[in-house]
């Protein structure tokens, strides 16, 4: 918000002679005044001065004041680097840094790109050198001048890091410096802008009581030298110097549209070679110094300080006031400008401030205003009747309706008027008044008409509505529906092109069945609008509640725009606008306080603000702008700015954006807020966009801020280098643990297999030695049987059979494997003896097939003979005759397969009798061998089918597979 200020509610005339000419009449500027109340923190000022940013600084004897269009923001020693709390003087500096004059002679520096005070590095030296504070600063390329008080010297140069004392004997080898020496009767001038030497010994002597040699102010405009001492005021040119006396002490002086003398009681304006009092001036104004608005601030010694807006455009606005009262209606014809008052008159101007009152409402029992204007045909009608046309330069004037109490009417015919009345509705009556027809148009109050050929657009509180006033009942339709939501209070057209001004909503503009709406946030004054008026096809005039815009309606509606405004602030009288009119290049405007008129060709001071980005809040924390990169926890990121002008409109001062680069540029963002927050930022680096303009929508230059927003530790480019390493480290920690575990399993199984193994060959012995045992006890039953039948000859033969059996299974017993062909020839040798012992029992057979390759092929030692035997012993009884046992080998790629074949009693007739123990015996071992030797790779294979059972006969077939290595 705008800082609250006092308006005086005085108008300074300063009628200086310039050089821009004789000023206008009744010319009047707005006077803002700042106090202690606004935020100063004395009344007490010394100077005025605008920096490169636009900001307004004040020296009072209570410190610094900086203002910024908002607020006084205050610095003294207790809250800065500001040596003393009095300052006098402000220096503005090559690189812009401000240095500032104090009290104790001391020198303060701000410097403008760390917005921080340092003391100037020689102020020991400057205070003990001089008897006061310094007088002057300037500023050279590669040095800089600073003047001041002694009886031995008054000027130190300051060089290369060092500073210099520079005496009086030296002073006129100086050439640069801005003052002025007097010796007696004789003076001399040496001026920096522009650099010439002035001197003279022209009878002329300083009061007795100025010492022999003085600084005093001065300046140069157009080759006039002005300077002045106390209460006098010099003026030097062709060698001629001309003294004039102010009633009381001079302060400063400034040429500001002429000559401006600030003194102790008041005001001066030097005015045709003589010094006139300017009444409303401040008193005590101890400085003065222009903005960039053509805002003249002058500083007091014990009120505050002033802003005088003094509106230029290479001279001043020239608003001219015409007539006091209220005027709401306007019209124009050749010679005179018509216009209607709230005061019932009707009002006729020739220029030049002289008018004419036409006639009154004075026959009306109330009282009605003069409120509406309809021309066409060269005449004009106003309500109560009144026809007004012009001849020979003459106005005539002829009241036709006498009891018209209208608000407003148009004339339909030759003899007929449209009327439209106080209550809701028109009424058309004819030349003597009498009502031919009217309509109440359902509670339709009517504002605003305007004509377009034989349409009337009537426009009212419900929208807009338009009549056919060739017919006796004209029709009457709603225009648009878009507009019924609006009250219309303005109506013109142009080209094609219609524009409504309505109460509350700006203006609604209409072409080719497309609509646009300009409000205020587009530039214009207010969004209540009174009255509008086209100059051409392009440009319109507004008349709002807050003053008066000038918009450019373009082809391309979009693109239509506020070209400038104006209102009190630019030295309007009001800014209430009742009604335009275009007359002699100039716009009228009647107001609520008067008729008044500006040229048409005047522009106004087309100035951007300035922009400054001041501060970023951080969740709470201050930072400097430069600061471009915010950690991932500061979510909360704020950004202070301030825009200076005291041309502000009254909303969208700002607008703003947000993108992060690469993104889709979002739409602007308007406000008059200082400060826009942002939440929840991701990663990424954005670009913040910020311009702002007067209410002439001037714009700034878009100032742009680029910012990282840096992701969080955690997701930081190191954190995942770390991770990865981390991860690798792990990785590798695992591997190696998982090698060491798998080194361990590996020892510990390949341990406990070899253990395994051992014990499979322990296993697979012992149950080999149980064969033995087994073989040997059938063996000796038969050796005990042949000796109990006292058969010596074959129980001797059986004898030898059965060592060398026994000496081969001894043999065996000790190995793995075994020759296909040694198995062959143990089994063959069993059975031999095993037939000695039954010899009519049965027979045998050992074959091996073609594919059987003998000499290359192992066997598990005595895996057949379990199974042999069982066919000796369990598949024929003592009883069977003929039987036979056959042992077939045969191969393929992958398995040995062995076949003992029998033609006995069958496998499911030997378990069920009382020999199944004996069978089961010699099952379970082989069964158990097979899986001990063949427990890895290709897997053995056992059989036994019951021949009977399958229907092939009678008899049992033992099928084993063997792998083949």
């Amino acid at each position: 918000m705008w800082l609250c200020v006092k308006h005086t509610g005085v108008f300074v005339t300063f009628l200086f002679l310039t050089v821009c000419g004789p000023p206008a009449s009744a010319q009047e500027y707005q006077v803002t005044h700042f106090t202690v109340e606004d935020g100063l923190p004395s009344p007490e000022t010394y100077f005025v001065h605008e920096d490169i940013h636009g900001y307004i600084w004040i020296g009072t004897d209570r410190g610094l004041c900086r203002y910024d269009g908002y607020e006084f923001t205050n610095f003294n020693t207790g809250n800065s680097g500001l040596t003393n709390n009095t300052v006098f003087k402000c220096y503005e500096a090559p690189n812009h840094d401000l240095w500032f004059t104090c009290y104790d002679g001391s020198i303060s520096i701000y410097k403008i790109e760390s917005s921080r005070f340092e003391p100037f590095e020689f102020n020991d030296s400057i205070q003990t050198w001089f008897s006061y504070w310094p007088k002057q600063i300037v500023f050279h390329q590669r040095s800089t001048s600073i003047y001041g008080y002694n009886e031995n010297y008054f000027l130190a140069e300051v060089r290369n890091g060092s500073i210099l004392k520079v005496y009086n004997e030296h002073l006129e080898q100086q050439k640069e410096f801005d003052t002025i020496i007097s010796d007696s009767e004789v003076f001399k001038v040496v001026n920096t802008s522009p650099k010439v030497v002035y001197s003279t010994s022209v009878d002329f002597a300083f009061p007795e009581d100025s010492p022999p040699l003085r600084y005093l102010n001065s300046f140069v405009v157009s080759d006039t030298l002005w300077f002045w001492d106390k209460t006098k005021l010099y003026m030097y040119v062709d060698d001629l110097l001309t003294v004039y006396d102010v009633e009381s002490p001079i302060n400063h002086v400034v040429a500001r549209q002429g000559l401006l003398v600030m003194a102790q009681r008041g005001g001066y304006q030097l005015l045709l070679g003589k010094l006139k009092r300017v009444r409303a001036f401040p008193s005590n104004a101890s400085y003065s110094d222009d903005d960039r608005e053509k805002g003249l601030w002058i500083s007091t010694l014990n009120d505050g300080v002033y802003r005088f807006f003094l509106p230029e455009s290479g001279g001043e606005l020239p608003v001219f006031i015409h007539h006091h009262t209220s005027i709401i209606s306007l019209s124009a014809t050749e010679n005179h400008l018509l216009a209607g008052t709230k005061g019932e008159e009707l009002v006729a101007y020739k220029g030049h401030g002289i008018y004419t009152i036409v006639s009154k409402f004075t026959d009306n029992a109330r009282d009605y205003h003069m409120s509406q204007m309809i021309s066409y045909g060269g005449i004009t009608i106003t309500n109560g009747g009144f026809v007004l046309s012009e001849a020979d330069s003459e106005l005539r004037c002829e009241r036709l309706v006498q009891n018209s109490i209208s608000v407003a009417n148009c004339k339909i015919t030759e003899d007929r008027m449209f009327t439209t009345t106080y209550k809701p509705g028109y009424e058309i009556t004819d030349m003597f008044g009498n009502v031919v027809y009217s309509n109440s148009l359902g509670g339709f109050r009517v504002s605003t008409l305007h004509r377009l050929g034989s349409t009337l657009l009537v426009g009212g509180q419900n929208g807009l509505l338009t009549f056919d006033i060739r017919d006796d009942d004209p029709v009457v339709k709603l225009v648009s529906h878009t507009l019924s939501q609006y009250e219309i209070t303005g109506i013109e057209s142009t080209s094609g092109k219609f524009v409504f001004g309505t109460m509350g909503r700006g203006l609604i503009i209409q072409a080719l069945n497309r609509f646009y709406n300009l409000t205020s946030l587009d530039g214009l004054l207010s969004n209540i609008v009174n009255c509008v008026k086209f100059e051409n096809d392009s440009i319109l005039w507004v008349g709002t509640n807050k003053g008066l815009s000038k918009v450019l309606i373009a082809k391309d509606l979009r693109r239509s725009r506020v070209l400038y405004s104006l209102n009190t602030d630019d030295g309007l009288v009001s800014d209430f606008i009742y009604a335009i009119e275009f007359w002699r290049n100039q716009i009228w405007m009647g107001t609520d306080k008067g008729l008044i008129s500006v040229p048409l060709s005047y522009t106004p001071n087309q100035v951007p603000p300035r922009l400054n980005i001041e501060k970023l809040i951080i969740d709470n924390t201050w930072f400097n702008p430069t600061k471009k990169s915010y950690r991932w926890q500061q979510q909360e990121l704020s950004i202070k700015f301030v825009g200076i002008s005291f041309n502000k409109p009254e909303k969208g001062f700002y607008r703003y954006r947000l993108h992060r680069l690469g993104d889709e540029r979002p739409p602007y963002h308007y406000t008059n807020n200082t400060t826009a927050s942002f939440n929840n930022l991701t990663k990424g680096k954005y670009v913040f966009e910020i311009n702002c303009k007067n209410k002439n929508n001037v714009w700034s230059e878009t100032h742009s801020y680029t910012f990282r927003v840096s992701p969080h530790w955690t997701q930081s480019l190191f954190m995942y280098i770390v991770l990865c390493l981390l991860g690798l480290w792990f990785a590798l920690f695992l591997l190696r643990w998982r090698s060491k575990v798998i080194k361990r399993q590996t020892l510990q199984s390949s341990y406990l297999r070899e253990l395994e193994m051992k014990f499979a060959e322990s296993e697979v012995a012992l149950l080999r030695n149980q064969m033995n045992p087994h073989f040997v006890f059938n063996a000796l039953n038969s050796i005990q049987s042949f000796v109990l039948e006292r058969d010596i000859h074959m129980a001797s033969d059986y004898i030898s059979r059965f060592s060398k059996l026994m000496r081969s299974s001894l043999n065996y017993s000790r190995k793995d494997f075994i020759p296909l062909e040694q198995e062959i020839s143990f089994l063959e040798s069993y059975m031999k003896i095993e037939k000695l012992r039954f010899p009519s029992r049965f027979d045998f057979k050992v074959r091996c097939t073609e594919n059987v390759d003998v000499d290359d092929l192992d066997i598990p030692p005595l895996l057949l003979q379990p199974l042999v035997e069982n066919s000796v012993k369990h598949a024929f009884d003592s009883e069977t005759v003929g039987g036979f046992i056959t042992v077939t080998f045969d191969q393929n790629e992958e398995y040995l397969i062995c076949v003992i074949e029998d033609n006995g009693l069958g496998f499911l007739h030997s378990q069920s009798s009382t020999r199944e123990k004996h069978v089961s015996i010699g099952l379970d071992v082989i069964q158990s061998r097979l899986l001990l030797i063949y427990n890895e790779g290709d897997e053995a294979f056992m059989d036994i089918d019951d021949l009977t059972n399958i229907g092939e006969g009678t008899g049992t077939r033992v099928t084993i597979k063997l792998p083949i290595a």
